[in-house]
């Protein structure tokens, strides 16, 4: 009987530290994004380091951590060997001062191999009042195949286009009309110019 219920007591001792390590805060060190699933190195308690630990990703938004980034990791069965990311942020880059209902998508720019130096720069904002900004020192709109861009909502005062490569710029109306605008130069044109 007693070795029955040491047995048991084993058992339940087992599966009371597993449970207590299904999930845990972690440290994202080294991230291979090469393969099918985004892969990181990571440190849960201290000095248990960790390869090989997948990240889960939201279908059609991809990004990769800079090293230092924190995380919440989940493990299997609780098993440590094998975890999945599941969250994680860094609150040395996180944006803060968003209202309720905002967001903001943001790039880590100049960060050094560790994580750290970097600057944290905006790159879509959606603003309370339907205000929508996009940042960026320079914006990159499609490839080499025609694009159009849609400026709609009235009350639009000033648009500056800026095109390189042999180009033709027109301003249609609602209607698909050519809209007569005033140049540079003062003139009024439906065709803005053509390099």
């Amino acid at each position: 009987m007693d070795d029955q219920f040491w047995a048991l007591a084993a058992r339940l001792e087992r599966g009371y530290y597993r449970a207590h390590n299904v999930t845990g805060r972690v440290t994202l060190h080294l991230g291979d994004d090469s393969g099918g699933v985004q892969q990181h190195q990571i440190e849960g308690y201290s000095g248990e380091l960790r390869d090989g630990a997948q990240r889960l990703q939201t279908f059609g938004f991809a990004s990769l951590p800079v090293p230092g980034a924190k995380g919440v990791a989940t493990y299997h069965s609780g098993h440590r060997a094998f975890g999945t990311i599941t969250a994680d942020e860094d609150p040395r880059y996180r944006p803060k001062g968003q209202q309720p209902g905002e967001f903001l998508t943001y790039i880590v720019d100049g960060a050094q191999k560790d994580g750290t130096g970097g600057t944290m720069r905006q790159v879509l904002k959606g603003a309370l009042g339907w205000l929508t900004t996009l940042f960026g020192k320079t914006v990159n709109i499609g490839d080499a195949n025609t694009q159009t861009i849609v400026v709609g909502g009235g009350g639009v005062t000033s648009l500056t286009i800026k095109v390189s490569g042999s180009t033709q710029v027109t301003v249609q109306g609602g209607s698909g009309t050519p809209l007569a605008v005033k140049r540079s130069d003062g003139s009024n044109a439906t065709n803005l110019f053509t390099t």
